[in-house]
């Protein structure tokens, strides 16, 4: 038996590649004037192949032709939405540290403020800059947020605090 050389080896390799991939390229999957995709389904197996339809290709007789598109058609409006809304309530206010006997600033720490939403209306989440916060959380059932912070051992600070109100309250 005679032997291939390298090379002649290596050029039978690559015109069985590009022939593949001429192949492959060829192909029209999805269809590529209805954007449709053509597939087999085993009758017993239920296995999936995708063919080349456009390019004549077909299912054998123990499988099933499906299609289906690419993107589909548009669906139906969705209903309209229950009619609530976000907004932001934001205030900035400067805390004041009293100096202790000795002269120096105790820690400005362990105070708990909050911001309110309107009446009525639900706190979703809230922030809080100028201080490190220590606890963050809703009350009074979701009408107010609450922070409590550590500003450090100044002589004041600026808080700015804000809270994300909604004005459709959770059903019960």
């Amino acid at each position: 038996m005679k032997r291939l050389s390298r090379s002649a080896s290596t050029a039978a390799g690559l015109a069985a590649g590009l022939a593949v991939a001429a192949t492959v390229s060829w192909a029209a999957i999805p269809d590529s004037t209805t954007g449709a995709f053509t597939g087999c389904v085993h009758n017993q197996t239920g296995a999936v192949r995708i063919v080349d339809a456009q390019g004549g290709r077909t299912c054998a007789d123990f499988e099933q032709t499906v299609t289906w598109n690419a993107t589909g058609p548009q669906g139906p409006p969705g209903p309209p939405g229950g009619g609530s809304s976000t907004y932001q309530t934001t205030k900035t206010e400067r805390w004041v540290n009293e100096r202790n006997a000795v002269g120096s600033w105790p820690p400005l720490t362990g105070f708990t403020h909050g911001i309110a939403c309107d009446l009525g209306d639900r706190a979703l989440s809230g922030s809080l800059t100028g201080a490190t916060i220590m606890s963050s959380e809703a009350s009074l059932g979701g009408l107010n947020w609450d922070f409590a912070f550590d500003a450090g051992r100044v002589s004041s600070a600026t808080l700015t605090i804000a809270v994300i109100c909604t004005d459709n309250p959770p059903a019960h």
